[in-house]
This record gives C-alpha cells, structure tokens and sequence, in this order.
C-alpha cells in the first residue's frame, strides 16, 4: 500500500445520512479527500460527483475497490451491505469506515471480525459518532479519563423509527439497531463486557414504546439505559458516576456539569459546588454529534498516527450480545 499523505475516500451509500453528514465532515478534514463515489444510479452518483469535486464513480463496489483510487471506503448503506462491503474491502486491502450497526446479524457480524481479524494491518472502524461527539469527550475530559467511572446512566428517547427498518420483524429491534446502540456502545466502552442484562417494554402505542435496561459489569459497575421512541424529538443526556462520587452529565450534546459530593473523599469539586460547560452554538452539526472526530480518529488509525484501535468492528461482538438479551428479556418477535 502506498504512504499516505492524504487519504483518498470512495463512499459507498449516497442517502440522505451521508449527504448531510458524513460528506460535508470528510470534506471538513485537511487530510481526506473523497476521490471516488459508487451509486446504482449513474445520473445521481454524476450529480453529487460534480457538486463534491469528486473524480472518479462507479456503480459497482468491486470496481470502485479494485480501482486503485481510494485508500479507504466508506460503507454508509443498509447494515446487510454494511458487512458485504466491509468483507470485500478486506479482501482488497482497503481501509473500512463504516456505519452502525456493521453487519445485519451477530452471525454475519462474526463472519467480518474473522476477516478482519486476518488483515490486522487494515483498519476497520465502525461509526459509533456518539462516543465522539465534542460533548462527551469534553465530559470525559471533564472527569479524567474513564478510569474510575461506576455508574453509566443514558437517556436516549427519539421520535422514530414508527416503522420496521432494514428488514428486521419488529420496530422495537429497528430501533435497537438504529438507535439503542449508541447508549449500549458507550457503556461497554466505560465498563467493558456485560455479566448481566435486565430490560424492560412498555408498549405507549401500536407503534411507540420505552425500554427500560439495567446492565451489570464487573466490579460492581452498571449501566442504567431509558431508551424509546416516543418523544417529538431525539432527548440525550449522558451522567457518569465516578467512585469518588464526582458526577459529570452531559445535557442533548451541548452542556456538560460537574458536581461533587461531601462525602467524596479525592473529588477536586467542593460539595454542593455545580460547574457547567457549555458548547459553542457555531459548530457545524456533524462536528456536535460526532462524525467529524470520528474521521479524526480513522484517519489518524489509516495513518499509523495512532496505534490503538479506537472503535475497531470486533468490539461490536460485546454490543450485539447486549441487543441480543434486551430481545429475549422482552420476548419480542424476531
């Protein structure tokens, strides 16, 4: 593979999700470029090629792989294609960023982590944005790193989805897949691999419902998740409770606080005392959810800037576990 100075992208995927956010943060980074892009539709891939400055498109995956045009792809499609694309590209030696969930299945899943597992020199990284939202790093920078953090608690209530989606049975597992792995995904990265789950449903509709889930961790450690799709918008707040009782929450991305407590023994925060941080109104949206940092640390991983894999498609073997219990706690169809 050649040395990359500045990464070349072909994207794969050209919905709305990647038009208004995955593009405009990848042509937002200095050291991306999106050289290539692949659509069915050879009129639609001209159109955004021409507004993007894009030089190649293709309407095949294996074509745009095969190219010689792109170090790494982009998978932003239905997951079923998530995992035919994420294989291919391992099979050309083609770095893989791709979106959530990666594969259709915990099957399928583990057919990819095999493969990946063979290329350890190609780096395949799924798009938990969340977890790099400027937000919660700042919260996280906030408390100190992870160490120390006992307690996850993370409300995630949206307004959809009201149908089934990617051809899963219910629209309780859509919205698990779609959604609910965004909570689940950054308490596993807090807390490491779950020993139990406990979820509850409460059906509000035909179509909207809340989940209640209470995961344990070792060392005495859990997740509280509230997740649903019954409010009129997406609601998300994110608290951590660290041992030594400081508690750091962040409010819908845009307001981290600090509290402490009086019997906190190494807290730097006097009791009572509350400190609030709050986010500039001028970032652009994908910087605030978290897709731009998300790039940031891919490309810094394709660069060999980085020797740790920050959110490698193996780790999503401990996510897919959780989903899997949360359906069977509530004996819900799949």
């Amino acid at each position: 593979m050649r040395s990359i100075d500045k990464v070349r992208f072909g994207i794969v995927g050209l919905g709305a999700h990647a038009q208004e956010n995955l593009v405009p943060a990848l042509l937002s980074r200095p050291g991306a470029q999106i050289n290539a892009i692949c659509s069915r539709s050879k009129a639609r891939a001209k159109s955004l090629s021409d507004n993007w400055g894009v030089a190649y498109t293709f309407d095949s995956v294996d074509d745009l792989l095969r190219s010689g045009e792109v170090d790494a792809v982009v998978a932003a499609t239905p997951p079923d294609v998530h995992a035919t694309v994420t294989l291919a590209a391992l099979h050309e030696g083609v770095h893989v960023f791709v979106e959530k969930p990666p594969a259709p299945s915990a099957p399928r899943l583990d057919e990819v982590i095999r493969e990946a597992v063979k290329r350890p020199e190609i780096t395949t990284f799924v798009d938990y944005n969340f977890r790099f939202s400027q937000g919660y790093m700042d919260l996280l920078r906030s408390l100190g790193g992870v160490d120390g953090v006992r307690i996850c608690r993370v409300r995630l209530v949206t307004s959809k989805p009201t149908v089934c989606l990617w051809g899963y049975e219910s629209i309780v597992e859509s919205y698990l897949w779609a959604v609910g792995v965004h909570a689940i995904e950054q308490a596993c990265h807090l807390l490491g691999k779950a020993t139990a789950t406990r979820a509850s449903l409460v059906r509000l509709t035909q179509k909207n419902f809340s989940i209640s889930t209470f995961i344990e961790f070792p060392g005495d450690r859990c997740a509280i998740l509230d997740l649903g799709n019954y409010s009129n918008r997406l609601e998300y707040s994110c608290e951590l409770v660290k041992e030594d009782l400081t508690v750091g929450t962040l409010d819908n991305f845009k307001e981290v606080r600090l509290s402490g407590h009086a019997k906190g023994r190494t807290s730097s925060i006097s009791p009572k005392e509350v400190i609030r941080y709050h986010l500039s109104g001028l970032l652009p949206g994908y910087q605030v959810a978290g897709y731009g940092r998300a790039f940031d640390a891919f490309l810094d991983e394709v660069r060999g800037v980085s020797t740790e894999a920050s959110s490698p498609v193996a780790k999503s073997r401990e996510v897919y576990a959780i989903v899997e219990s949360i359906l069977r706690e509530m004996h819900s169809p799949q």
